[in-house]
């Protein structure tokens, strides 16, 4: 039986466009990357999704249908995957809706998966055997492949609602505009007022500014105080104390006994060719063999060869991001009371003017709030339909399972050897 493995570095869905993130954005007017806290939770998610049963048949039925793009990767003619090739393999439709796992040997493959986590990365390593090594290798990189393809496949979903919720907003935000443009356009035509005057067109505008900054700041004000909640949330479930973290190896000395525990086997084996039991030399080498076992059963099977104490490196990044998240926000408060205390002033100037250019200051702040908040959506529109198309996965395969690093699972030569020699001695 053969093993392969291969290195796949994932990315959780903190990375995706979330509709949470576009309300936030749409609440602030302030486009902002996800935040993204590392949380094991999600590691251990697209774990799961590794292991999950659909993408273990949309890799047998990647073997069956792509034969020639997994023997390339395998046999290292192939150093890893193209945006081509992720397009070329999501437009197959022979790779559509993949069929229940039926024969044996798909079976057999699908049970030897493996998944695990590379301790304190976004790096997993996969692991499968098989009868061949190159079946093994296939099976591996055909897993890596569609989990891929599903990977960008759910990016793609959740970008395409994303973009009907904007698509939504938009349109009554067009409403809106369209809305306050009219309420203004009335106004003056009404009292027939012209054009106004330099100085009160730019204190029109300065106010209709500041209204506009006062309700960004109060939507980023909110959005770091959530941030920081979910950060402290996810610090009170890590443990305080640190974590040790050490490598276990076989005994090099067992590991020298028992070859020399063969050889005298085969010593054996061989000498009762020729001598009986009760000969001097047999009983020589029954004596070197019982000291043999008794020397390995006084030694530790495994050791430790490093042992390191540190601390818990995902809580000191939630630490490091908690307080970045106060200083962010403390900043954006001391901005926000900078901009509530310049309105202040502008709503005194501006309830000093006569009536008909307060309404108009008003009417204007409005028709300048809802253009911008309208130029916002345009642009959230034109990043979703973008995501939506993208064909560029954020995860990525770090190293394809090859040939030249297969390896044998079973069956194991020494303890065949030995488990052999020991059956002979007894009949």
């Amino acid at each position: 039986v053969w093993g392969a493995r291969a290195k796949l570095l994932v990315t959780g869905p903190s990375r995706t466009p979330l509709v949470s993130t576009a309300v936030s954005e749409l609440a602030t007017g302030i486009s902002q990357s996800p935040f993204n806290f590392g949380s094991s939770n999600e590691l251990s998610t697209q774990v799961a999704i590794l292991n999950s049963r659909p993408i273990a048949e949309a890799a047998v039925l990647l073997m069956q249908r792509r034969p020639e793009l997994l023997r390339s990767l395998n046999e290292g003619r192939k150093r890893g995957l193209t945006t081509a090739d992720i397009r070329e393999l999501m437009a197959d439709p022979a790779l559509k809706d993949p069929p229940a796992v039926e024969d044996l040997e798909a079976r057999m493959l699908v049970s030897s998966l493996q998944v695990s986590p590379v301790e304190s990365t976004n790096v997993v390593q996969i692991k499968a055997s098989a009868a061949t090594p190159e079946k093994a290798g296939e099976f591996v990189n055909a897993v890596c492949i569609s989990y891929l393809i599903a990977s960008l496949e759910r990016t793609q979903r959740v970008a395409s609602g994303c973009l009907e919720y904007v698509n939504d907003q938009l349109r009554d935000a067009e409403k809106k505009r369209e809305a306050a443009e009219d309420k203004l356009v009335a106004y003056t035509a009404r009292l027939k007022l012209g054009d106004p005057e330099t100085g009160v067109r730019l204190q029109v505008e300065q106010y209709a500014e500041l209204k506009g900054q006062v309700g960004k700041l109060k939507g980023e004000v909110a959005q770091k105080q959530a941030q920081l909640s979910e950060c402290n949330r996810q610090l009170s479930r890590q443990e305080r104390v640190v974590v040790q973290q050490w490598t276990e190896t076989k005994n090099p000395v067992v590991s020298t006994l028992e070859e020399k525990l063969v050889e005298l086997n085969l010593q054996r084996s061989s000498l009762l060719n020729t001598y009986t039991e009760t000969s001097s030399k047999v009983r020589a080498l029954d004596a070197d063999i019982a000291a043999t076992k008794a020397a390995i059963g006084r030694q530790t099977s495994r050791v430790s060869d490093a042992t390191t104490r540190a601390v818990n490196p995902l809580r000191a990044q939630l630490l490091a991001s908690a307080a970045t998240l106060r200083v962010e926000l403390r900043s954006a408060q001391a901005a926000l009371a900078q901009a509530q205390g310049m309105l202040s002033k502008q709503d005194a100037q501006v309830a000093k003017m006569p009536r008909e250019q307060q309404n108009y200051a008003r009417l204007r702040a409005e028709v300048e709030l809802t253009e911008s908040q309208y130029r916002i959506l345009r642009q959230k529109q034109a990043e979703y339909a973008l995501a939506k198309e993208s064909q560029v996965s954020g995860s990525e395969l770090l190293e394809p399972a090859t040939l030249r690093e297969r390896q044998k699972v079973s069956p194991r030569t020494l303890m065949s050897l030995l488990a052999g020699c020991m059956f002979g001695g007894f009949l």
